[in-house]
């Protein structure tokens, strides 16, 4: 299928930076340099951890590192990946040796760090770390990376990418000072420059299955970019981080960067390009005519047949096109040559799939779209959603809403059923309902969510355990196992881990406990809401219940993306998360590949319901579009079932077309797809489209009661009954 051979060509690039025949860990790159100038980098990517889970990036970004300074003239790049402590220091010494009297010593690092007592530290794959007093012995300190670049004649510069959650946090001891992430202000290293991926004290935004982190893609960009020197190539960085990011992530500079050219005149001197590189630049949207030309001028190279497979897809991709075109007079476009803008996924795997979606569309159709990177906080996008139809803006023709936004936006949506054709019928009908507002079509559901309990099916198996039905089942099971793993030396296991935050997580969770036993939250009829408080209550007890024996205190802390990577570091029996879980536990690099089932979240005692909150994201048309036809047929291109079905393969997203759940390719991709269709097609779908903006307030006062009941400053009666209380003082205009 279309997108699914544009992921593999994309995995298959990336293979080729080290080669196809070169060990795994390591790759010495020679290139022609300047004439006038020697460059050296050293450039490090850990991301097994023995004592950690598996980091996605590193490996990934440091050889998007690599082959920038490859391809700017630098005349050794040494790429290693995964390193223990021994190797890590053997390297350091032989690029010292290297960089002594280059004009450039550059060293980039992705990976585990962590500040303590001040002092920045990189982590090889074997730290374990127990005390802080085994750091000097296990870690890398920055100050040897600083000096190993110190007798460069021009440019010392090191990159530290390694602003991530501290994973050897639960093992300090009393009189510890190691942060729970994010790294401290680098020390003066003389006129050696430090480069941090997030500012200290920050933490770096994560790229994803798919694409380079927010930092490494802007960095690797701007390098890239000609006429920039170093100083504006890093502000130019940092700006687009920002701004990628919505301000969680801010990159900086400790130390001065010279205001030297970057790019080499050799690299600009039309050297011929080999097969790879050249397949390298036609990038992943390469029009017919660029495919075609590769395809005679390398006719023997290996990608030339993957050329021609692309050939053949753009052209079914034109005739799938041209079937879902518009033909609507009554919404003409403004005839102008401006692209389509759709905002559409944060930095990481969403975005990536976003853009190459849309190219195959661009492609196809011939029209221009400018993909808009999203801000990574949902509260943020909703912000910046609001602001812009406030003010009638026409900057934006698509906007990628979650389900419980319709209600809240609805008036600034064009009404997509006067251009679906009745595809919408064979959407889901919870998916569906969550698009609908007083019988308008403002959105297509685009991909499903639904709460679900992962479980260590070979924990289940060694302690004589099925998956628990009930949560009072699993409860027994967790302890059970905890019990068992901890008399075996793992002393910080956990039986089971949900998200805790106080954020829209949490009240999805909240609601699905509720909902367990046999609660709901109504419309009275009068404007208002009302939820069984005994039903309440009954979760509360169950949740409080949890905190401090089969759940650790800190939960009240976790977001879904922490409760995860919890997880699939391996000491946890039982999880309540997202369907993205699975498809990350079942990477080659996890410490859980094939160990991990799913069903569908327990009932509340053998009476109670198995349910989950629906969540998801939708499409919409903004009414100010001057581009409607052309915004609305891309719309139904990309929440059509032939993308759907490519992204549940590929990306693990659950489809909003019902019959994807019994497409044998789709359920062959991913074992959470029943589980997935049961639970979304009995999904509880939260008020907002009742409620329209006044959602805030019930989503507030959710997270606000649980999360006292949680860390216990009420009691689950109390919470319960002043739930019920602000729920019934919420009230919408009947006219609704």
């Amino acid at each position: 299928m279309v997108i699914r051979r544009l992921i593999l060509m994309t995995f298959l690039m990336l293979a080729f930076v080290c080669g196809f025949g070169s060990p795994p860990n390591c790759a010495f790159a020679k290139v022609a340099g300047s004439a006038s100038e020697r460059r050296v980098a050293l450039v490090i990517g850990n991301s097994r951890y023995a004592s950690a889970g598996p980091l996605v990036d590193p490996e990934r970004d440091s050889r998007a590192v690599a082959a920038a300074f490859s391809e700017l003239g630098f005349s050794n790049v040494l790429l290693e990946a995964d390193l223990p402590r021994d190797r890590f220091l053997s390297r350091i010494r032989t690029f010292e040796e290297l960089a002594d009297h280059a004009d450039w010593a550059v060293i980039y690092y992705a990976g585990h760090g962590i500040e303590v007592n001040g002092d920045d530290f990189m982590l090889p794959v074997d730290t374990r770390l127990l005390t802080d007093a085994d750091v000097e012995k296990e870690a890398i300190s920055l100050s040897q990376l600083t000096a190993a670049t110190a007798n460069a004649t021009k440019v010392r510069l090191v990159i530290v990418d390694a602003s991530r959650d501290n994973p050897f946090l639960m093992a300090r001891k009393a009189g510890d000072h190691r942060n729970a992430g994010g790294l401290a202000p680098p020390k003066q290293a003389g006129d050696v420059a430090v480069m941090l991926s997030a500012k200290a004290g920050q933490l770096a935004r994560e790229g994803g299955q798919f694409a380079n982190s927010p930092f490494v893609t802007s960095l690797v960009k701007s390098l890239r970019e000609p006429g920039l020197d170093l100083d504006s190539s890093f502000n130019r960085t940092r700006n687009e981080v920002i701004v990628a990011t919505g301000g969680l992530q801010q990159p900086a500079l400790y130390g001065t960067l010279p205001k030297l050219a970057i790019i080499a005149a050799a690299t600009k001197q039309g050297v011929p390009l080999p097969d790879d590189a050249a397949w390298d630049s036609l990038g992943i949207a390469a029009d017919q005519m660029s495919l075609a030309h590769f395809t005679q001028q390398f006719p023997r190279s290996p990608w030339s047949a993957a050329a021609h497979v692309r050939l053949a897809e753009l052209q079914r991709a034109l005739v799938v096109s041209d079937a879902m075109r518009v033909d609507d007079e009554s919404a003409a476009d403004t005839i102008d040559n401006s692209p389509v803008t759709i905002s559409c996924g944060t930095p990481g795997v969403e975005l990536t799939f976003c853009e190459r979606e849309v190219a195959m569309w661009s492609r196809s159709t011939g029209n221009k779209v400018k993909v808009i990177p999203a801000p990574g906080p949902m509260d943020d996008r909703l912000s910046l959603y609001r602001k812009s139809f406030e003010q009638q803006s026409t900057d934006l023709d698509i906007v990628q809403i979650d389900v419980t936004w319709s209600g809240t936006l609805a008036d600034y949506l064009v009404n997509l059923y006067a251009y679906s054709n009745g595809v919408e019928k064979e959407i889901l009908p919870n998916a569906l309902d969550a698009a609908v507002v007083n019988d308008r079509l403002v959105a297509m559901p685009w991909f499903v969510d639904s709460g679900l309990l992962f479980y260590r099916r070979d924990l289940l198996a060694k302690y004589g355990l099925n998956p628990p039905q009930t949560w009072e089942e699993l409860t027994e099971s967790a302890a059970k196992i905890q019990r068992g793993e901890r008399a075996r030396g793992v002393r910080k296991f956990q039986g089971f881990l949900f998200n805790g935050l106080a954020a829209e997580g949490l009240t999805c969770f909240a609601l699905e406990m509720i909902n367990a036993y046999g609660g709901e939250v109504k419309n009275d009829g009068n404007g208002g809401l009302s939820i069984d408080t005994a039903a309440t209550e009954h979760a509360l007890e169950t949740m409080t219940g949890w905190i401090g024996k089969i759940a650790p205190k800190r939960v009240v802390g976790l977001s879904e993306e922490a409760a995860r990577q919890e997880f699939q570091n391996g000491n946890v029996a039982f999880m309540r998360n997202w369907p993205y879980v699975l498809y990350l536990a079942e990477e080659k690099s996890s410490k859980l590949r094939g160990k991990v089932g799913v069903i569908s979240l327990p009932r509340g005692g053998n009476l109670g319901n198995r349910t989950g909150v629906l969540g998801g994201w939708q499409l919409a048309v903004s009414k100010y579009s001057p581009h409607r036809k052309k915004a609305v047929s891309l719309v139904m291109f990309l929440a059509g079932i032939e993308v759907q079905k490519e992204r549940a393969i590929q990306g693990g997203y659950a489809p909003a077309f019902g019959a994807l759940y019994s497409d044998p390719a789709v359920l062959k991709s991913n074992a959470i797809f029943p589980d997935m269709y049961t639970a979304a097609t009995n999904a509880i779908i939260r008020p907002s489209r009742f409620l329209g903006p006044k959602y805030d307030e019930f989503t507030s006062t959710m997270r606000e009661e649980v999360d006292m009941a949680l860390r216990g400053n009420k009691s689950p009666k109390a919470a319960a009954e002043a739930i019920s209380a602000r729920l019934k003082a919420i009230r919408v205009p009947l006219q609704r």
